[in-house]
C-alpha cells in the first residue's frame, strides 16, 4: 500500500520567524551557517547563545556578513 506524502516545500524566512515563541531557549554549541539555530527557530525555540570553534566558519555561510547575520542565529 503506498501512502501519499503531502509536496516538500523549504518555508521562507518570514515563515519561519513567524513561528510562535515556545517559551523555550536553546544554546547551539556548534554555530557555523546557522543550520541548526534555524531548525531549533522553526520548532518555536529562541537562541540564547551561538558559538562556533573555529573563528571564519560563520564568515563562509554568511557572505562576508558576521555570524550574527546568519538565519537563525541568536
Amino acid at each position: 500500500m503506498k501512502t501519499e506524502k503531502p509536496p516538500y516545500r523549504v518555508p521562507s524566512m518570514a515563515e519561519i520567524a513567524a513561528v510562535p515563541d515556545n517559551g523555550l531557549r536553546v544554546v547551539s554549541t556548534f554555530s557555523g551557517c546557522g543550520g541548526s539555530c534555524l531548525g531549533y527557530r522553526t520548532a518555536g525555540y529562541r537562541g540564547a547563545l551561538g558559538q562556533r570553534v573555529h573563528p571564519g566558519g560563520g564568515r563562509r555561510c554568511t557572505g562576508g556578513q558576521p555570524p550574527d547575520h546568519a538565519p537563525g542565529h541568536p
